[in-house]
């Protein structure tokens, strides 16, 4: 079971914590003087209070918590409507201050906070367990969902042009350390001609789904939504730029942004878990408080199970699980490098899976060019970019419908 401790109000002051822990299906007795804090017994709309957490508080411990900076504390108005809150200072060495806003404060109001909870705890392993696994296959293809070899490589072109020769040599190698394969890509090709680098994103991702995983919750089961890739890994395609009809490059696959995005995912779940299951544990408290309402006023007791009811209705949107992020990047990337000949001034990058050409126009001179193109599910688009020496970096973009 969560703890849930009541708290009285004080705004923009330290908060009185009380540390007894209460049944969900009890209401707290504590009252609180707004008057004390500059305020009347009147209600006041939208006001910002301060929470102030510490082991000094008897009862409260930071041991508790499920998630080390407080990501599984959410606050709840007597009738169980869920309050907004920021965390201005996490500090389990001391005082923590939270910020509740409270949509109304007077004489009598109260807020509880929800947090910790070895049941949750355990259906929040449980649900992290089922889901890393489902991700796994793919996730764990690469070591951390932030190792980009191609930012990496950029920066050392980058370095390289600015004629900045440790800085370039750095780059490169941290990404050569990530992809080795990328490392003959760092040295312009031999024999002179137009130093021409080609990018190609390939097709994206697919999106987020949800999942509903049933989890016990005090004698019953719920159903409670998780984020999840179900796509299987994609292999890159072959990539081929040709000039004059004959192959010049092979473009070889730099970055698996599929398994970025899935071991971002993955490296998020417990953290997601947690905090799903902590919403869904203080949904139900909420209703198992309306089923034992009695405050000994009909209105008050009805009152306060429409707001449960309300409540019910509105955090369907809290729990659901967010499928957002990595939408719009490709599943591969892939990079090639070599001299286009004099003379020459197009090149024709095609898929071999997919049998897809794109025929771009490489203009002659203005030092390298990176031919930047984005191949999406059947419609491509192409940029070329022009780098120079140092000072004299030109940027020009040349955008082309495919």
């Amino acid at each position: 079971m969560n703890k849930l401790v009541p708290f009285a109000a004080a705004a923009f002051a330290a908060l009185a914590v009380f540390s007894s822990t209460v049944d969900y299906a009890k209401k707290p007795t504590r009252t609180v003087n707004p008057a004390a804090t500059g305020y009347g017994a009147a209600d006041v709309a939208d006001v910002p209070v301060a929470v102030r957490l510490s082991e000094s508080i008897s009862g409260f411990s930071y041991s508790d918590f499920q998630v080390s900076d407080g990501g599984d504390l959410l606050f709840t108005d007597e009738s169980g409507n869920a309050l907004a809150h920021e965390i201005e200072r996490w500090d389990e060495n001391g005082e923590s201050v939270v910020w509740v806003k409270m949509p109304a404060f007077g004489a009598g109001r109260k807020l509880y906070a929800y947090y910790g909870g070895a049941a949750n705890a355990q259906n929040a392993a449980t649900a992290s367990s089922q889901i890393t696994a489902r991700l796994a296959p793919v996730a764990d293809m690469v070591r951390a969902s932030y190792e980009n070899s191609l930012a990496w490589y950029l920066m050392g072109l980058f370095f390289t042009k600015e004629n900045d020769v440790s800085n370039a040599e750095i780059a490169f190698r941290e990404a050569g350390r990530i992809c080795p394969a990328i490392t003959p890509l760092a040295v312009a090709p031999a024999g002179g001609g137009q130093d021409v680098i080609v990018v190609y994103e390939e097709n994206l991702i697919d999106m987020r789904e949800p999942i509903k995983i049933p989890l016990p919750f005090g004698g019953t089961v719920w159903s409670v939504d998780f984020p999840i890739y179900s796509a299987p890994a994609c292999p890159p395609s072959p990539i081929a730029v040709e000039v004059g009809g004959a192959v010049a490059a092979s473009c070889i696959p730099v970055v698996n942004v599929q398994a970025l995005a899935y071991r971002d995912l993955k490296d998020r779940v417990p953290g997601i878990a947690t905090r799903n299951v902590t919403r869904a544990a203080v949904k139900i408290a909420a209703q198992q408080v309306a089923n034992h309402v009695n405050t000994g006023n009909s209105y008050a007791d009805l009152a306060i199970m429409l707001g449960v009811f309300a409540y019910n209705l509105t955090s369907t949107v809290i729990t659901e699980a967010d499928t957002r992020a990595w939408q719009t990047v490709p599943e591969h990337v892939h990079l090639g490098r070599f001299a286009l000949p004099a003379g020459k001034n197009s090149i024709t990058v095609r898929n071999a899976r997919t049998g897809r050409a794109c025929e771009i126009a490489v203009s002659p001179g203005g030092g390298t060019k990176i031919v930047w193109i984005s191949d999406v599910r059947g419609f491509a688009t192409a940029t070329v970019l022009s780098v120079g020496a140092k000072g004299t970096s030109s940027w020009a973009r040349i955008p082309s419908l495919l």
